[in-house]
């Protein structure tokens, strides 16, 4: 218990965030919330790769999972969603696909990929735009209108 409370200590000078979390559990998000860490999803995966990771990589039932924002915002846990540029085109991959692909959950072949993690159009843009912000320290001047 003593490095989770230097951790929460750092974190007040600090803001720790972990990247990606494409496949995290919820035993790990309760550890993620208890430290006050919080998450940027790199959401594109669901579109760009999200067939294989459900027929290669994790299997249907993993894959269910992927990117877990909506178990995140039931923990309470503060995310953004980040698309890893130049990885994804990001003339093709903006703010507006990324909300998009957040909401539907829908990859490149129309197929769901856990529509139970689907959050709605506003905790995706206030997730691509104040909390990204407040990730980077920005909050004061970026984020909101």
């Amino acid at each position: 218990m003593r490095n989770a409370r230097n951790a929460t200590n750092l974190n007040q000078q600090t803001r720790l965030i972990l990247n990606h979390g494409q496949t995290i559990t919820d035993k790990q998000l309760d550890a993620v919330k208890a430290l006050n860490i919080a998450i940027s999803f790199f959401i594109p995966q669901i579109y760009y790769f999200g067939d294989d990771y459900r027929k290669v990589y994790l299997g249907a039932e993993r894959a269910e999972r992927l990117n877990p924002t909506k178990s995140a915002l039931g923990k309470k846990i503060r995310f953004s969603l980040h698309t890893d540029a130049p990885v994804f085109p990001i003339n093709f991959f903006g703010p507006l696909h990324i909300i998009s692909t957040a909401v539907n959950r829908l990859t490149v072949n129309g197929n769901p990929i856990g529509p139970q993690q689907s959050i709605t159009v506003y905790e995706a843009l206030k997730a691509v735009t104040i909390d990204a912000a407040w990730q980077g320290r920005e909050d004061k001047t970026k984020g909101s209108i």
